[in-house]
């Protein structure tokens, strides 16, 4: 049986580039969970934008942005998520 990606141990949190934003905040909110333009808190708590899904064959804009938010980056480091980039 394959590990369930979502069944971990070890709290997650999901790099995301809201829209109109050109820096990358964690959230622990699962993608998919909040639809499209819906906003969501980072852990900086800060609130964004959930980004639009990207057309299929096209690549998402955001996977060009590395730029991560510092205080969303200590509470990664803080709080000891894993973490991931994630594009939608």
């Amino acid at each position: 049986m394959w590990p369930n990606p979502y069944r971990v141990e070890t709290p997650m949190a999901f790099w995301i580039v809201g829209v109109g934003e050109k820096v990358r905040h964690a959230t622990d909110i699962r993608p998919g969970a909040a639809p499209a333009g819906d906003w969501i808190p980072t852990l900086c708590e800060v609130w964004i934008r959930v980004p639009f899904s990207t057309v299929i064959g096209q690549e998402p804009k955001s996977k060009d942005v590395t730029e991560r938010c510092p205080n969303c980056t200590e509470a990664v480091s803080q709080r000891k998520y894993r973490d991931i980039n994630w594009d939608f």
